[in-house]
């Protein structure tokens, strides 16, 4: 029974096993999968996000590109006229600067080879250098001050819309006052030529607050990157104009360069770092914004959905292995049951024992019918051990008998042979007394001879007793060939007997 109990317990460990497995395989593929839709899925809505945050940066841009693009057309529509003067343009400029409440400062200068000299002729706004460069800020108070400010024509700014005769945001950077300023940049034409850039600054100290208050997916955070991959709005203070630094820094300076966002996998819980460059209108540069995306955020839903879908699959391994076990009791338990007690029973010679479940088509039916075959070949086997255990009993009988049939006539051969020996040991006795009568008769012949007269009348009777004796020595000799006989066929008997047995 052992046997049958731990073939059941085996086929249910190993259906259960491989089903197990088979579940948490689904389970692993599953959860993959639900991660894989759940992350892209965030980073969709993370790209809308930051698209919607660089839309804010670049609101703030493209009124300060619009500023600058329309004071530079504004200054070059009054140089084209030919009766712009010097103080017209300073006060275009001053107007600029006030009228923008974001922007720092307003500011012109013509080229270096002074193309503009000629149109506008004079010593007011000048540098060091003599170049015509008026520049308005804005400090602390919102009060415009006026300077002038130095350049050797190397500059970024300068050079770009000179040689491309477009507008440029410039690289921000950091002011003497310590504020964070980025320049908005475009050229000044006459007659088709640039002969002077003008632009105005706008203050980005906004940006850090603005990007802040965004709190995506509710615990996530915006920064910004400029062209250059230095930090404009950084994840802690101290970091403004500092550069990207970490193990990624290679993916942020191509998404800067391609201008196709990127999705990193940043800190050791998980967490994705969005890099979504953009540009705005009249920007001419590309600047990135820097989404964190919480590991919870993902995790949390694949954990929700894990968590589903394990309870499903614990009741579905539940069911399994329910309609397992009671499958295996049925169709296996049961019939197993059943042939090991017919197994006992022919085990201990019942070969009555009815075999059931031949008439099934399976395995279990093909195990009756062998036990079947089996109980008709042992019963058949026992039948010819019983004949056969009757025949040996008979040849032993018949076997005792022709040894005690063999005793008995050695028996009686070997009196007949003590009779005959006894019998020529007295013919050999009767043998010497004749001899020795004749050799006395023949000492007393000359006697007899002398005396024949006398014994003429006994010598019938001696003849007659020469006869007699001849006779008993005939008989003798009839007696030993017989007793040869004899013996020749009790040893013939004897052999007989042997080999019989």
């Amino acid at each position: 029974m052992s046997i049958k109990y731990g073939l059941s317990r085996k086929l249910m460990a190993v259906t259960g096993t491989a089903v197990t497995v088979a579940l948490m395989g689904f389970l692993g593929v599953t959860a993959w999968r639900n991660a894989e839709r759940v992350r892209a899925d965030v980073i969709e809505l993370a790209i809308k996000e930051a698209s919607s945050a660089s839309g804010q940066v670049g609101i703030q841009l493209t009124e300060a590109v619009s500023a600058g693009t329309a004071m530079t057309a504004g200054i070059s529509g009054l140089i084209e006229t030919g009766t712009a003067r010097r103080a017209e343009i300073v006060s275009m400029t001053r107007a600029t600067a006030l009228r923008y409440p974001n922007l720092y400062g307003a500011w012109m200068c013509e080229t270096v080879d002074r193309r503009l000299n000629r149109a506008l002729p004079g010593t007011e706004a000048v540098n060091d250098k003599g170049l015509f460069t008026p520049y308005w800020t804005k400090n602390a108070a919102g009060t415009p001050e006026f300077s002038t400010f130095a350049f050797d024509g190397t500059e970024q700014w300068y050079q770009a819309p000179v040689a491309s005769g477009k507008s440029l945001v410039t690289e921000p950077y950091l002011t003497t006052r310590g504020d964070l300023v980025t320049s908005i940049t475009a050229p000044v034409m006459l007659d088709g030529r640039v002969v002077g850039v003008g632009g105005v600054d706008i203050k980005l100290d906004m940006l850090p607050g603005m990007l802040g208050a965004l709190r995506p997916f509710g615990s996530g955070r915006v920064m910004l990157l400029s062209q250059a991959g230095k930090w404009l709005a950084p994840p802690a203070e101290g970091l403004e104009m500092k550069p990207y630094e970490g193990a990624e820094v290679g993916d942020v300076r191509a998404a800067l360069s391609d201008g196709q966002w990127r999705v990193l996998t940043v800190g050791p819980e998980g967490g994705l770092r969005l890099i979504y460059p953009f540009s705005a209108p009249g920007m001419n540069t590309t600047w990135a914004v820097v989404m964190d995306i919480p590991a919870q955020v993902i995790a949390q839903p694949v954990y929700r959905q894990l968590t589903e879908v394990t309870a499903g699959g614990v009741l579905l391994l539940v069911v399994v292995l329910i309609t397992i076990y009671a499958a295996t009791k049925l169709l296996i338990d049961r019939p197993l049951t059943r042939s090991v007690r017919t197994i006992e029973n022919l085990i201990e010679r019942r070969y009555e024992t009815v075999i059931a479940d031949k008439e099934r088509k399976d395995e279990i039916g093909a195990i009756a019918q062998a036990l079947e075959i089996f109980r008709d070949k042992a019963r058949q086997a026992e039948r010819l051990a019983e004949e056969q255990e009757v025949r040996q009993r008979h040849q032993m009988s018949r076997a005792e008998t022709i040894r005690s049939h063999s005793q008995l006539f050695d028996s009686k051969v070997s009196t007949l042979t003590d009779t005959v020996l006894n019998l020529v040991g007295d013919l050999d006795a009767a043998s010497s007394t004749l001899k020795g009568g004749a050799e006395a008769t023949s000492l007393r012949s000359a006697s007899v001879a002398a005396a024949s007269e006398q014994t003429s009348a006994n010598v019938g009777a001696v003849a007659s007793a020469a006869e007699e004796l001849l006779a008993s020595v005939g008989e003798i000799g009839r007696q030993i060939d017989l007793s040869t006989q004899i013996a020749a066929s009790a040893v013939a008997q004897a052999a007989e007997a042997r080999t019989k047995s």
